[in-house]
């Protein structure tokens, strides 16, 4: 009898002891935001976001490019709506709530990104080496922090056409032209 009392509470002690590390150890899980959209052109299009404990994740966003032209950047913005004010504010670098490890850095799937570029409420990423195409489907993923005050939030999302290289080219010749005859004038 003595034995089986030993061996039962040996075995409480050993759960005890387990749920004491998980709890520990496992850090709470980011919020995250799946949003599904198609453009059927370059207008800005607006999400709601009701952010949830612990107030910090990502935004996992699938987009389906039906706009006829190549993307080679993509904006997000963050605002306050419905009378709500909120702090939220965009995160990349080193982030303890990362979904792997702790690059909070936004991301491209399939494909990369070239460069991004992160304000407090914008975060810019710019792909132009692997566009979107008409008809192609993509999922980017941004952090946000809205620890601040907890408010709920709108999102706004942009795609950007790719610069045609021959309307590039032109633009160029173009300039370059107007400035070589303002200079032969003034000679």
């Amino acid at each position: 009898m003595l034995k089986g009392k030993k061996s039962c509470f040996l075995s409480l002690f050993v759960c005890a002891i387990s749920i004491l590390i998980l709890g520990v150890a496992v850090p709470a899980q980011a919020d995250i935001e799946y949003i599904d959209l198609t453009f059927t052109d370059l207008n800005q299009q607006i999400v709601e976001n009701y952010d949830n404990d612990p107030w910090k994740g990502y935004i996992s966003l699938t987009v389906t490019n039906n706009s006829g032209v190549a993307w080679g950047d993509f904006h997000f913005s963050l605002f306050d709506f419905g009378g709500y004010s909120s702090q939220v504010t965009f995160v990349d670098g080193t982030c303890s709530w990362a979904k792997t490890g702790t690059d909070c850095n936004p991301t491209k799937t399939p494909g990369s990104l070239d460069s991004w570029n992160k304000s407090t409420k914008n975060m810019d990423l710019y792909y132009y080496s692997n566009p979107v195409y008409s008809g192609e489907t993509v999922t980017f993923e941004v952090y946000t922090d809205n620890t601040a005050n907890q408010q709920p939030f709108g999102v706004g999302f942009t795609p950007s056409v790719v610069p045609e290289p021959v309307s590039s080219t032109l633009f160029i010749i173009g300039a370059a032209t107007m400035g070589y005859r303002r200079f032969r004038k003034k000679a």
